[in-house]
C-alpha cells in the first residue's frame, strides 16, 4: 500500500486493473448485490402483490441505508428471501404431495415447537435490550463507522467485485477530501479495510472472510452508532416529494405507527413533533386525498434534519412557482459559501485531548491555531514542549518545533531529557525550513518564539494560507509590565485560543475550544 509520509491516504492505495464489469454471484441466488439487475428478469404477472414493482421501488431507494436500520434491513431481507422462493419454484417444482399429506400429529408438534421457539426469542430479546444500551443513536452515523459497517456486512458472503470497488472509491474520496486523516479516531481500522479490499480485488477473492478476532472488533465498532429511526422516517417522507405514491405513503404510515406501538418512537424522541405532523399528513393523504405536503409544512426544515437538499419548489407571493427568480440550491452556491445544512452535516477532524490539556484547552479540531504568551522564565517553552510531546505520542501528530531561543544546544537537550520528550514524530530546527515541501508533511508547527525569528502577523497568516492543513502553536514574549504580549494585536485576533503563562501556571484568555481551567505546568 502506498501511503504518503505522515500516514495520509493517497490516490495510489493499490492498483486496480481495468476490466469489464462482471458480477461474481452464487448461481440462482438473489442477493443484496445483484437484486437490481436480477429483479428485472421477473415477469410482473407472476409476482404476488408484495413483490410488485411498486414495492421494489422502496427497496431500491433504501439500498444505501442497508445495514443502518433494523426495520429497513428486515424489509429488504424478507423481500429478497421471497424473491428467492419464487426463483426456486421456477427451477424446482414444489412437492405438493408432501404438503397435502401432512398428518395432524405433526401439525400439533409443529405448534408445540413454535411455542418453544417463541420462548427462546423472548429470552433473546431481553439479552439484546441489555446490549442496546451501549448503542448511541445519532442524526447521522460517523462516516468512518459507515465504511466499517459496509465492510462488516460483506463478511461470509460472495460479493460482487463492483461492491468492493465502490467501497474503496468512497474511502478514497473521503481521504482526498480530508474527511479521513491519520489522526481520525478509526484511521487504523480504515487502513485495514483498504488493505483487505486491495488484496481481495487484486487476487479476485470475492468470498469475503474477515479473521474472526478482527471481525468481532469491527462488528462491535460498527454497532456503536445507529441512525435515529425518526431521522430515517423523515428522510423517507422527504423522498416522497414529487412522487406522491399512495402505496409508499401507506407503507411509511404503517412503519411509523408500528414503531410508536413498539415503543421505538416515544414523546422523548428529538423529532417526535415532526413525526406526529408527518403521520397526520400521511393519514389525510391516504384516506382523504389531501395534499401530501400541506402549505404550512416546513419541508426545508425536515430536509435539513434528514441531511437532504430540499426538493421543494420556490413559490412567489401568489402561490405559483416563480419562473423568474432562481431557487438557490447547494450545488449552485458560489465558492466559499456554505449552507447551514452542509455545515451541520460536515465531518471535522477533532483531537480529543485528555487530562490537563482537556481542562486548559478543550477539544480541538484540525487545523488549530493557538497562542501562548508570558514573561521570561514563566515556563512558556517547557509548557509547549510538553504539549508537543503529548500530541506526538498520544495523537500521532508530526511536530516541527522551531527552538530559536535555545537553538541546537545543551540546554535544549537537558529540557528534552527532563521532560522525556525524545519521542518519535517530534522534530527540531532553529529556523523555518527552506524546503517548503517539508511543511506539507508536518501536522503542527510550534514556534518558540515568534519574536525571536522576527515573524510578523502578516507573514504568519501567509504561512497558514500556503499550508491549509498545518496547525500552529505560536509563543510570544511579554512586555516587562506583564500586561500583554509583544507584537501586533492581530496575533491574538487570528488565533483560535490565547493563553497567558505566569508563575508556572497557564489559563485561557480567549478560547473557542472550551477549556477554561487554570493549569499547573509540569517541569519534569
Amino acid at each position: 500500500m502506498s501511503v504518503k509520509k505522515g500516514g495520509r491516504f493517497t490516490k495510489n492505495h493499490f492498483s486496480i486493473p481495468k476490466t469489464k464489469n462482471t458480477i461474481n454471484k452464487t448461481k440462482d441466488m438473489i442477493t443484496i448485490d445483484n437484486i437490481t439487475a436480477e429483479y428485472n428478469k421477473f415477469e410482473q404477472r407472476n409476482l404476488p402483490e408484495a413483490l410488485k414493482a411498486s414495492e421494489f421501488e422502496f427497496v431500491k431507494e433504501n439500498l444505501d441505508l442497508y445495514g443502518e436500520d433494523e426495520t429497513i434491513d428486515e424489509y429488504i431481507n424478507t423481500f429478497i428471501s421471497k424473491l428467492n422462493e419464487i426463483e426456486g419454484k421456477k427451477v424446482r417444482k414444489p412437492d405438493k404431495t408432501k404438503a397435502v399429506q401432512k398428518p395432524r400429529k405433526v401439525k400439533s408438534e409443529t405448534k408445540k415447537q413454535s411455542i418453544k421457539v417463541k420462548h427462546v426469542k423472548k429470552a433473546k430479546t431481553v439479552k439484546t435490550a441489555k446490549t442496546k444500551a451501549f448503542i448511541k443513536e445519532v442524526g447521522d452515523v460517523d462516516l468512518q463507522i459507515k465504511f466499517i459497517k459496509s465492510f462488516v456486512l460483506m463478511n461470509g458472503k460472495t460479493v460482487a467485485k463492483e461492491r468492493i470497488l465502490n467501497l474503496y472509491k468512497r474511502i478514497e474520496k473521503a481521504a482526498a477530501e480530508l474527511k479521513i486523516r491519520k489522526t481520525s479516531a478509526h484511521a487504523k481500522n480504515i487502513l485495514y479495510v483498504v488493505n483487505f479490499l486491495k488484496d481481495s480485488y487484486n487476487d479476485k477473492k470475492f468470498n469475503i472472510e474477515i479473521p474472526k478476532q478482527k471481525f468481532e472488533e469491527l462488528k462491535q465498532l460498527a454497532g456503536r452508532e445507529k441512525q435515529m429511526l425518526s431521522v430515517l422516517f423523515i428522510k423517507r417522507y422527504v423522498n416522497l416529494y414529487g412522487k406522491e405514491d399512495k402505496v409508499q405513503a401507506k407503507r411509511l404510515f404503517e412503519a411509523i405507527k408500528k414503531a410508536a406501538e413498539d415503543g421505538k418512537i416515544t414523546s422523548k424522541d428529538l423529532h417526535f413533533e415532526e413525526l406526529k405532523k408527518i403521520k397526520k399528513s400521511l393519514e389525510s393523504f391516504i384516506n382523504q386525498n389531501t395534499q401530501l405536503y400541506p402549505e404550512n409544512f416546513d419541508l426545508k426544515g425536515l430536509a435539513g434534519i434528514a441531511g437532504l437538499t430540499c426538493p421543494c419548489k420556490k413559490k412567489s407571493l401568489n402561490g405559483l412557482p416563480d419562473e423568474i427568480e432562481k431557487n438557490i440550491t447547494e450545488n449552485q452556491l458560489p465558492s466559499g459559501i456554505f449552507s447551514a445544512t452542509q455545515i451541520s452535516n460536515e465531518h471535522f477532524d477533532t483531537v480529543e485531548l485528555t487530562g490537563k490539556w482537556k481542562q486548559g484547552i478543550g477539544t480541538i479540531s484540525l487545523p488549530f491555531h493557538l497562542l501562548f504568551w508570558g514573561e521570561k522564565g514563566s515556563g512558556k517553552s517547557t509548557l509547549i514542549l510538553g504539549l508537543a510531546k503529548y500530541l506526538a505520542t498520544e495523537h500521532n501528530l508530526k511536530i516541527l518545533f522551531i527552538a530559536k531561543e535555545e537553538g541546537h544546544s545543551f540546554t535544549l537537550k537537558e529540557k528534552i531529557n527532563r521532560l522525556s520528550a525524545a519521542v518519535p514524530n517530534l522534530y527540531f530546527a532553529e529556523k523555518l525550513p527552506d524546503d517548503k515541501n517539508f511543511l506539507k508533511q508536518i501536522d503542527v508547527l510550534m514556534i518558540d518564539s515568534v519574536n525571536s525569528i522576527g515573524m510578523s502577523n502578516d507573514e504568519l497568516e501567509k504561512l497558514k494560507s500556503s499550508n491549509t492543513n498545518l496547525s500552529t502553536v505560536s509563543l510570544l514574549m511579554s512586555y516587562k509590565s506583564g500586561d500583554t504580549y509583544k507584537g501586533d494585536s492581530d496575533f491574538g485576533h487570528n488565533a483560535q485560543a490565547v493563553f497567558k503563562v505566569a508563575a508556572g501556571k497557564w489559563k485561557a484568555e480567549k478560547n473557542r475550544f472550551g477549556g477554561s481551567e487554570e493549569v499547573d505546568i509540569d517541569f519534569e
